[in-house]
Order: structure tokens, then C-alpha cells, then sequence
């Protein structure tokens, strides 16, 4: 039976029909190629929860991040921008009469967070407790750029 559907691709062969039944991702990455990485994870990756919250003294940047240790997490700010990365290892092992069962999975993070001004960056403290990693971020007024007006002048 001959294909008349031209604007399937050949290399997914995924019919109109079927597209619904896809999720998000994968219809994301058919639509634009394999190679779109867009704003979602690839597959093996592994894409931590973040929150940011702010209040008049300060900005926190909180990330869930389950089976992962500090040492597994980076943390740097450059030119007004947080940046969080890790990676996350995952082996088990069992062993059982008849049978070996070994797993392991692996997947990386990478998350930018555009700091505003008015922040003391010598002050921002990080707390790794129970898989969950706090950044807080202190303001300070004085560190804020002011907003200055500039006269035009006609020549």
C-alpha cells in the first residue's frame, strides 16, 4: 500500500492518528528534528524540580533533587546569571538464586537563572539537606543599579 501522507516523515513513520497518542516531547521532537533540545531534557536526562521564590530581604532558588548528594551538584554565578548543574548516578545491583539483575541509570542538569540587581552576591549561602538544595540569594538596595533619565539634546 503506497504512502499518501507527504509531509510524514520516514524516519518516525507516525501517521496524523497516531500523534495524539504521543507525548509531549516526542511530538516536539518530531515536529522540529531528533536533534531539538527546545526546553525539554533529552531522554536519559534527568530534570530537577526548581522553585524561586522572593521576599523583601531575599531570593530562594530551591531544587528537588532525590538520590543526588552536594558533591554531585555546581553551583556559579557569572555576569547576573545562577547557574545549577549535576549529575546523577544510579546502580543496583541483585542477585537472587537463578537469576542477575543489574541496572543503571544516568542522567545530567543543567538550569540558568537570570540574577535581578540589587543582590549581595558575596553573601549568597547554599544548603544541601535531605536531597533538597537551597540557594539564598541576600538583596541589598545599595547594590542596585540606579534608572537614569538622559536628556536629549537637538543639534
Amino acid at each position: 500500500m503506497r504512502n499518501n501522507l507527504l509531509w510524514k516523515k520516514p524516519e518516525t513513520g507516525i501517521a496524523p492518528a497516531e500523534r495524539s497518542a504521543m507525548p509531549m516531547d516526542e511530538l516536539i521532537r518530531h515536529f522540529f528534528g531528533k536533534d531539538f533540545g527546545g526546553i525539554m531534557a533529552r531522554r536519559g536526562d534527568f530534570m530537577p524540580s526548581f522553585e524561586v521564590t522572593e521576599t523583601a530581604e531575599k531570593i530562594a532558588v530551591t531544587a528537588e533533587l532525590p538520590g543526588m548528594a552536594e558533591k554531585d551538584v555546581e553551583l556559579t554565578i557569572d555576569e547576573g546569571v545562577l547557574r545549577v548543574k549535576g549529575e546523577k548516578r544510579n546502580e543496583r545491583t541483585e542477585e537472587e538464586k537463578g537469576y542477575h539483575i543489574s541496572e543503571r541509570s544516568y542522567g545530567s542538569f543543567e538550569r540558568a537563572f537570570a540574577l535581578p540587581d540589587g543582590l549581595d552576591l558575596d553573601k549568597v549561602t547554599a544548603i544541601f539537606k535531605d536531597g533538597v538544595l537551597t540557594v539564598t540569594l541576600p538583596k541589598d538596595e545599595t547594590k542596585r543599579e540606579t534608572v537614569r533619565k538622559i536628556d536629549i539634546k537637538r543639534s
